[in-house]
């Protein structure tokens, strides 16, 4: 079986769902979320990103991450770790 891949996405609440954009993706979960937490490359993007999610899904057509892990932005913080907002709740695949 292929390993999962951890693709990352940044979303804009209030231009959403236009307002979102795949980042990247990384074999290793957790180089996934240090990539977030580190904001690497900037994916803040001077706070035109609020939230990211990584959602970690197989090799197919389809798959979905029902457990995606998502991140809020906190001034002076960075992205943080969050349960997943309300009007996310019910969506998936974000970024494929």
């Amino acid at each position: 079986m292929a390993s999962k891949i951890h693709v990352i996405t940044t979303i804009n609440d209030v231009k959403w769902p236009k307002g979102s954009r795949r980042v990247g993706f990384y074999h290793d979960l957790n180089h996934a979320i240090k990539s977030v937490e580190y904001n690497d490359g900037d994916i803040y993007e001077n706070g035109w990103y609020k939230y990211c999610v990584i959602e970690s899904i197989d090799e197919g057509m389809y798959s979905i991450d029902i457990n995606a892990l998502w991140f809020e932005w906190k001034e002076n913080k960075g992205y943080r770790v969050i349960d997943i907002p309300e009007k996310f709740k019910g969506v998936a695949g974000f970024g494929i």
